[in-house]
């Protein structure tokens, strides 16, 4: 029998910690202001988990950000060239 692999972290929405902080949002305000979980949030941040697809409006909204904001620098660099 093998054993299950834990999937690699990755920071796939990079910018949602800075964006929740540059909106003054704790974990539990974007948690309540998306209708989701404190750990939702907290996972999603670290990288542990990724939301769907429907959720990045609902966060992008309650931080008072653009999409592409919630996938850090580097992302809105490239999308800028």
């Amino acid at each position: 029998m093998t054993e299950a692999r834990e999937a690699p972290r990755t920071r796939y929405l990079e910018g949602l910690r800075p964006m929740r902080k540059k909106a003054g949002l704790t974990q539990q305000e974007l948690a309540a202001a998306t209708g989701t979980t404190k750990q939702s949030i907290s996972m999603w941040e670290a990288g542990d988990r990724w939301p769907s697809a429907e959720w990045l409006p609902k966060l992008a909204a309650a931080c008072g950000c653009r999409l592409l904001d919630l996938y850090g620098p580097a992302d809105q660099q490239e999308a800028e060239k």
